[in-house]
């Protein structure tokens, strides 16, 4: 891999050089940093209340970027380019081992540079009619009438110009949709919600930037654009103080295998990884006791990745939980493979969710002849995205009250 020498887009991490064939064009943005709301170095007290610093967004766009210079695999568009845009307190460098060296330098958020690092991408996308353009977006968002808006790093420098920092997602697709290149993925991860101080905005039309142009004519657009949002219309959306956002989490499973769609062979296909997002978020906001469902804003249907190794998660769970914490083993066994076993912490709820390739397993819950708990197993077909066994053993009868 290379990285390029000069280029005119600051944003521009990695790139193949003139390449012959259709790749893949990956625009990465997140934005941690928001100077004017709670936290920022300039806020302003009293306004955007419950908007604050989002450090999940760029440990989650770090992560998209990484895990595209790292796994990305399709014989038919290979990664051609990677883009970042990265608002961090300080000025941001991104450093991956598929690179010769560190970048520096990459435009840190607001609205212009989004608009560039956007404009440059669609460019570099648009250049053979078979490449697959791929944006990843992480940051604050808020639902109005006509749609949704992304929020730019320099959001709420004012009351005049608060929304003139934000791009219009509605409009973006819209354009997107009429222009090359055929196949386009669009992952936007941040809230849907008119936030209590933004309720004056909630029946608004014509907010936001819109940095692309549709393309005019009589002709109809042969582009198949494909939009995923992390969360439902109305609705928030969440990540974890210390990780990632429930969104990059189950993108990143959904590509490692979760989102494999049996009528595309081994591929990773845009519905099978909405199903996979769908799954893997549904489980993360019920164990955190949040409510929070992706949907696909705009529909189509086409080849992502092809994973080297397909994991799918298989959720295990014992029940009483007490029982396979008192000395008690899981083992899971593939038909005709060798077994695994694990036994769970004493502080966990008695959750195993080993990612294994797909296949038919016998699932145990082992307890030696002494236990107070029977041992017991089930079968389990595992395919994409996950599976789930729960395992109740039968209390030995000189144990029983």
């Amino acid at each position: 891999m290379e990285m390029p020498e000069a280029t005119k887009d600051p944003a521009l991490a990695f790139e193949v050089p003139d390449a012959p064939q259709p790749g893949t064009h990956v625009l990465v943005i997140g934005i941690e940093t928001y100077p004017y709301l709670a936290g920022g170095t300039s806020h302003v007290a009293g306004r955007f209340k419950g908007m604050g610093q989002l450090p999940s967004a760029t440990r989650s766009a770090r992560e998209v970027a990484d895990w595209f210079l790292e796994h990305f695999t399709n014989e038919d568009k290979p990664l051609a380019s990677v883009a970042l845009v990265l608002s961090e307190p300080e000025p941001a460098t991104y450093s991956h081992g598929c690179l010769p060296s560190a970048v520096t330098g990459l435009p840190r958020g607001s609205v212009e540079e989004v608009v560039a690092a956007l404009q440059d991408w669609a460019k570099r996308a648009a250049s053979h009619p078979d490449n697959l353009a791929v944006l990843y977006f992480c940051g604050h968002g808020v639902s109005f009438a006509a749609g949704q808006l992304l929020l730019c790093r320099d959001f709420a420098t004012g009351p005049d110009t608060d929304y003139q920092a934000s791009i219009n997602l509605a409009n973006l697709t819209a354009a997107l949709a009429t222009r090359p290149p055929g196949e386009q993925l669009i992952l936007v991860d941040c809230c849907r919600e008119p936030q209590d101080v933004a309720q004056s905005i909630v029946t608004k039309v014509g907010l936001g930037r819109s940095p692309i142009d549709p393309k005019t004519g009589l002709e109809r657009s042969s582009t198949r654009l494909s939009a995923h949002t992390s969360t439902s219309e109305m609705s928030r959306a969440f990540g974890r103080r210390t990780g990632l956002t429930f969104f990059a989490e189950a993108l990143i499973k959904a590509l490692n295998g979760g989102g494999v769609q049996s009528d595309m062979g081994e591929w990773v296909g845009t519905i099978g990884l909405q199903a996979a997002l769908a799954a893997y978020i549904l489980r993360a906001a019920r164990s955190a006791k949040v409510e929070q469902e992706p949907e696909i804003y705009r529909y189509a249907r086409f080849k992502l990745h092809k994973p080297k190794i397909v994991a799918v998660p298989l959720h295990i769970i014992c029940e009483p939980s007490s029982a396979i914490h008192d000395g008690g083993t899981f083992q899971v066994m593939p038909k005709g493979g060798v077994s695994t076993s694990f036994k769970p912490p004493l502080d966990g709820d008695g959750l195993w969710s080993p990612v294994l390739a797909p296949d038919e397993y016998r699932v145990d819950a082992k307890f030696k002849d002494d236990h107070p708990w029977i041992s017991t197993n089930e079968q389990v077909k595992l395919y994409p995205p996950e599976a789930s066994c729960e395992l109740r053993p039968n209390r030995r009868q000189r144990w029983r009250k």
